[in-house]
């Protein structure tokens, strides 16, 4: 009987150690939101408390529960039926990275000129 349940224990361990490993590539903040507009509207979101527009193309993602760091990852890809360049990137705003937000900026090609769009995705990774 004791070898039944240590192999028992020995397998939630196991189990605990994985799930403890997938916490750490997994993705501590996603959202999909509009950005056109003033008011931006969230359509989906993991850990994000709002969606502030600071102004035209610029944007701040407020997490629900803070980061432990700012050493995390934002990558993203905007989208808009109304624009000509509709495809555009998304990019961490230089000084905006906080434990409580981050600033983003959206805009076509290498983001010379910055542009709403109705279809924002965000992820980060890391923070932890």
């Amino acid at each position: 009987m004791s070898s039944v349940v240590g192999r028992i224990i020995a397998a939630f361990q196991s189990v605990a150690a994985d799930i403890k490993s997938l916490r750490q590539i997994a993705p501590t903040c996603l959202v999909n939101f509009n950005g056109s507009g003033s008011t931006p509207t969230i359509r989906w979101g993991y850990n994000v408390a709002s969606i502030t527009k600071v102004s035209t193309g610029r944007y701040r993602v407020n997490f629900t529960t803070q980061m432990a760091n700012i050493n995390y990852v934002v990558a993203g890809s905007p989208t808009s039926a109304g624009l000509t360049d509709a495809n555009g990137i998304v990019r961490a705003r230089g000084g905006g990275m906080t434990v409580d937000y981050v600033e983003i900026v959206t805009g076509p090609g290498g983001v010379t000129s910055l542009s709403d769009y109705d279809t924002i995705s965000v992820m980060i990774f890391g923070g932890r």
